[in-house]
């Protein structure tokens, strides 16, 4: 089971900053990491394209490991532009829905177990948090949201950090691409796609059936996640009235 290590502490933003500036200059497929997705256009939709939907790359050089008291990836998965994409293009990438998160022990049948982890993403354009549901932000994202992914020339990346992570599992994020400057580039958001994260799975079988597990799920409507809000909302006034009620019984007898 991989360990808890030091939790962030304030220098990270420079770590991020060199990890960023490295990254970019990166060849396509340098070792270590893995396959990227591929941004292009559609000129008959007008919507860009992201390839493929669901971010599937068993290498354990992708695993999240302790880098001086960080839990971090080796920055996959990135990002190539596509010759159909004009270069220099600015894109933001925006994240959709909560954190999802699978483990092997997770059943066929049942839900998918709630994370208690979040993931910070580190890009050009700020930092974003992603974690599970909750009654306050039913979304569970915090931060920069779209944020600056790239201007796209060649190979981009960003930085990928793990906080108080689960046993070993995957983690999955729901986004998409969207133009900076639609004022400039006018394209329709391309279609969501799935970033799979892999924390501490070394079995390529419990990879691939993690990463089935996690792509089966979809992605909620912003009106879903209203509803998610309000059910909890619901959940707490119902729990918050029914320990009044027990407190007064006990009060009466």
């Amino acid at each position: 089971m991989p360990q808890v290590f030091a939790p962030r502490v304030s220098f990270l933003p420079v770590i991020t900053a060199s990890c960023l500036l490295v990254a970019a200059g990166l060849p396509r497929h340098a070792a270590g990491h893995g396959t990227p997705f591929l941004v292009g256009y559609d000129t008959a939709t007008g919507k860009i394209t992201v390839s493929p939907k669901v971010y599937r790359n068993f290498d354990t050089e992708e695993l999240f490991v302790n880098d001086s008291g960080f839990i971090l990836n080796d920055g996959t998965p990135g990002w190539t532009r596509a010759s159909s994409l004009p270069s220099g293009t600015s894109l933001d990438i925006r994240f959709l829905a909560p954190l999802l998160y699978w483990n092997p022990q997770t059943d066929e049948t049942a839900p998918l177990p709630t994370p208690n982890a979040s993931l910070v993403i580190d890009s050009i354009g700020g930092t974003t948090t992603v974690a599970a549901a909750d009654a306050e932000n039913p979304s569970g994202i915090t931060g920069v949201n779209p944020s600056l992914l790239a201007s796209f020339t060649s190979h981009h990346h960003v930085v990928w950090e793990i906080l108080d992570p689960d046993q070993s599992g995957l983690y999955g994020l729901w986004a998409r691409l969207e133009s900076t400057d639609p004022m400039s580039f006018a394209a329709q958001p391309s279609d969501p796609f799935l970033v799979v994260l892999n924390w501490g799975i070394t079995n390529s079988t419990n990879y691939n059936d993690g990463v089935d597990r996690l792509a089966a799920t979809a992605v909620p409507e912003p009106s879903t996640l209203a509803l998610v809000g309000a059910a909890f909302a619901a959940a707490g006034w119902r729990w918050r009235h029914s320990l009044v009620r027990r407190r007064d019984r006990r009060r009466r007898s």
